[in-house]
């Protein structure tokens, strides 16, 4: 980052986090930390996040002549409001302006808060940013939402470590409400050593979570063992994708909330044929 920081030499920099991601390369947090903040070097304005909070020190420390927190709760740009409606859509009001993004979860409103900030710090029309939040669009496969009769699918497979694990099951405890839960957990790659470690806490979180079906594969196969027994039959396991697919669907009712959540390896998508044709299939019978 810091080569490419000499080569742009930006006027403004966004340090949105630094989690627990990528640790195979870097070999600890800190050294994520290290090499996020190297963007923020000498730079007019860093936005930075509050996780760690050692962001915002850090971009001083790095020579950002101005340096702001975003957070929803804690940072220098927040709103005045925000909820979190039944959809997963959340509601943001800040400076005078109500918007509702059309993407899913908590941790989107904390992605939109740093687009404000920008628009803010440019002096930019900021009822224009509110209209083009409420309007934005993201790649597919970042809590993606697939609808096949009254099937919801959220797939959230184009990547994976535990915060972003969390956050999804975060959002699948709020937006639940009485139907089925299915969630298919595919590796967290990239995660060094403490990958055992770290897909054992997220297959903790995800029993916990009390889904009424829970598929994995790759890495969490091992990792969910422990609790075996307590799932019985609401475990479901393959070794990959294309496995578990065919044994996916003919657990579906098709009318369940079905979770797709892996790293980019894993190629996680590749079970969303099988499921949208079986709901499609149970739709028209």
């Amino acid at each position: 980052i810091g080569r490419y920081r000499e080569i742009i030499e930006p006027d403004i920099a966004i340090v949105t986090n630094a989690a627990e991601g990528h640790l195979e390369g870097f070999g600890s947090l800190q050294a994520v930390v290290d090499e996020k903040l190297a963007l923020a070097a000498g730079v007019a304005v860093a936005l930075v996040g509050t996780h760690p909070p050692s962001l915002a020190e850090g971009a001083r420390a790095r020579g950002a002549a101005e340096v702001l927190t975003v957070d929803i709760e804690h940072g220098d740009v927040r709103p005045e409001r925000m909820t979190v409606e039944e959809d997963g859509r959340a509601t943001l009001t800040i400076d005078g302006r109500t918007f509702t993004l059309p993407v899913l979860g908590r941790h989107q409103a904390g992605n939109a808060l740093f687009a404000w900030a920008v628009a803010r710090v440019l002096a930019l029309d900021l009822d224009a940013a509110a209209r083009a939040l409420s309007a934005v669009r993201i790649p597919g496969g970042r809590g993606e939402l697939v609808r096949v009769g009254s099937l919801t699918i959220i797939n959230d497979c184009y990547n994976a470590n535990p915060a972003s694990f969390r956050a999804v099951i975060d959002l699948v405890r709020r937006i639940r409400g009485r139907r089925r839960v299915v969630f298919v957990a595919g590796s967290m790659l990239e995660l060094g050593p403490a990958a055992d470690r770290m897909h054992r806490e997220i297959a903790e979180a995800l029993v916990a979570l009390d889904p009424d079906l829970l598929a994995v594969v790759g890495a969490f196969v091992p990792a969910i063992a422990p609790w075996a027994g307590t799932l019985g039959g609401r475990l479901l396991q393959a070794p990959d994708a294309p496995t578990l697919a065919p044994l996916l669907a003919g657990r579906l009712v098709g009318d369940e909330l079905v979770v797709l959540k892996a790293s980019r390896g894993m190629a996680l998508e590749r079970i969303l044929p099988a499921i949208t044709r079986h709901a499609a299939e149970s739709a028209e019978a």
